[in-house]
Order: structure tokens, then sequence, then C-alpha cells
């Protein structure tokens, strides 16, 4: 990742692990990653479904240990301030004014039963002292900042009688509401259509350059993170495999997860009917405890060494900004390219 001083850092992760204890056996959902984010940083997560992704952010909000199977452990700095091990009532004046998330589905989110306005009062009304009417009122704002038409009248709206983009659109002000120094999105784009997730990551950018707030985006697609974040971790079976600034990943890609990661992208140079490049097999189980590196049976490369000790994360060609954890990294020296998604 890209170096930072230690004024300049707002959240430090260091060896998260979170373990759910299920009756089918321990699930280790996150094994030992560890983050930095500087201040107006973006910071984009990638991985197939299943990585770790959003348990792992989940698990820096302090949500995941709201579970009573799951077990969390390691270091979260956020802003000189030690998180790990606040017990919710201390992290509720966390969550909205100093960190605030876009949860992956907007409808699942949002209360079905109360209106669109309701869900505004109770952040702005408990972390800003506002009145009930100036809540309203700011309400009303905070939608129309996002782009949402005649806002007023969607206070008082439910829900279900908003599209799929305009809920989305609510939760990024929900997201916004208290002004957070720290934005985390969990997957803001999912089940949007092209046009609608442009004008999104839009308008998170445009949040982001107006305050300075920093970003976790996480996402499927890498063309968002290459045109949209400065830094990339790439996550798989729990693990982070692959951290670096997001040139170097696409200009030179060392682990071959990340490598099938960007083979798998269509791309537009190709001809018509090209058959896309799948990555054979499935994610292990992580139920199941992992020996050497986890991608090993999916990867043409692997061999005896991979398969017999866990690689480490190790800088890639003596640059300490640029970090792989894998025994026979890519050497292909051609630039792999960018990926260029429809909404990035």
């Amino acid at each position: 990742m890209s170096p930072a001083t230690e004024g300049d850092v707002l959240l430090q992760v260091d060896d998260l692990r979170t373990t759910f204890h299920t009756a089918g056996g321990d699930v280790a959902a996150v094994s030992g990653v560890s983050l930095t984010v500087r201040r107006g940083q973006t910071v984009g997560i990638v991985g197939e479904s299943g990585s770790g992704k959003s348990v792992f952010v989940r698990s820096v909000m302090g949500l995941t240990g709201l579970t009573p199977t799951a077990e969390v452990t390691g270091r979260v700095m956020f802003d000189g301030r030690e998180l790990s091990g606040l017990r919710p009532k201390e992290l509720r004046s966390v969550w909205g004014p100093e960190i605030g998330m876009i949860f992956q589905d907007p409808m699942t989110s949002l209360n079905p039963v109360k209106k669109i306005g309701a869900h505004f009062a109770q952040p702005l009304r408990q972390h800003l002292g506002l009145s009930r009417k100036d809540a309203r009122t700011r309400a009303a704002e905070l939608l129309a900042e996002v782009g949402i038409p005649e806002p007023v009248r969607r206070l008082d709206q439910y829900p279900h009688e908003l599209s799929g983009g305009m809920r989305q659109r609510v939760c990024i002000a929900l997201a916004l509401a208290c002004r957070p120094k720290l934005l985390i999105a969990d997957e803001p784009t999912t089940a949007l259509d092209v046009t609608v997730q442009r004008q999104i990551l839009d308008l998170l950018a445009q949040v982001t350059a107006d305050t300075g707030m920093a970003t976790i985006i996480i996402t499927h697609d890498l063309g968002v993170v290459a045109r949209r974040a400065d830094d990339i971790v790439v996550m798989y079976a729990g693990r982070a495999v692959e951290t670096a600034p997001v040139g170097p990943v696409f200009r030179r890609t060392a682990h071959r997860y990340t490598e099938a990661l960007l083979a798998s992208v269509p791309r537009v140079a190709n001809p018509p009917h090209t058959r896309l490049a799948a990555i054979p097999g499935t994610p292990p189980d992580l139920r199941r405890a992992i020996h050497g590196c986890a991608f090993a049976p999916r990867c043409a490369h692997a061999d005896d060494a991979c398969r017999g000790e866990r690689p480490l994360l190790v800088p890639v060609d003596g640059d300490e900004g640029h970090l792989a954890a894998c025994v026979h990294p890519a050497t292909d020296d051609v630039p792999v390219g960018t990926p260029t998604g429809g909404a990035s």
C-alpha cells in the first residue's frame, strides 16, 4: 500500500480475525487481514462472493461482534481511538458521525414499515441534536443532495414506493447524514442498471472530493476499482492475497488469483462471441483447515511448495507498497490493461 505518516492515518486494522462458531464447525471468515486507510483516500476491496469482504468491514465497524456465534480478534484503531473491544453502546457514538456505511441491499437495509423521513429522524436528532422540524428539513436537503426529485414528498413515502436506484440514494444520504470521516460502501451498485450505477459512483466521488472523507468500496467490479480507488486489497478465502496502489496492480499483477480475476473481465476489444475466461473450481470450505495457499486447488501454476505452507504477503520486486502472497507470482511484463466496466 502507499506509505502514510502517522497523522495521515485515519483507520488502522491489524491482524483482524473473525470466526463463526456454528453447528457445522468453526468458519474462519476473516484470517489475519490488516489495512491502512489515510484521510481522504479511497480503498477498493475486491474478491469473489464468500471471500470475506463484507465480514471484514462489518468486523471493523463492530457489527459482527453483535452476532452471538461470532468471535472477533485483532486491533482496530480509528482516528487515534481503539474501537476493538468497545461495547455496542459505546460504538453507537461512532456509527453515523464517525463511520457511515452503505449496506449491500437497500431494500433490506431500510425498515419497510417506516417512512423515509423516520429513517433520518433518529440519527439527526441523536447525533446532531436537531429538533424534529430541523431534522425533517435537513433530511429533505440530504435527499436533494443525492439527486432525489421532490425530496419533501419522498419523506412521507415508504421504501417499497421508491425504485431501486432511489432506495440506494436514500441509503447513501443516510450514511452521509452526519458527515462521517469514513464511508464504507458495501457493493453500493448491486442490482442497479449501468446508468444508475454510474450516477451513484459519481455522487460518491463528488462527496469524497467535497468533504475530504475517506472511502472503502467493496465491489466485484474491477473497473470500478481501477477508476475510483487509490489502493486495492484483493481478498480470497478470508485473507488479503495482494495489496497495492491501483496502478501497479493493473500494470503488473503479482498474485495468480488477481491475474485470474483480471482475465475473467470482458473486454471491448475482444471479437464478438469470445468465450469468457472463468476461474475453474470453487472457493474453499472455510470450515476446514487450509494448508498452504488457499487458491492452489484452482491454480494452474500450483505445486507442492504452494500446498505445503501458507505464503505470506511480501514485497513484489522489492516494492514495499506492493505486496502479494504467492509462491509463483505472475511474471508476465506485458501490461494486462485496465478493465472498463460500464459503470466505472
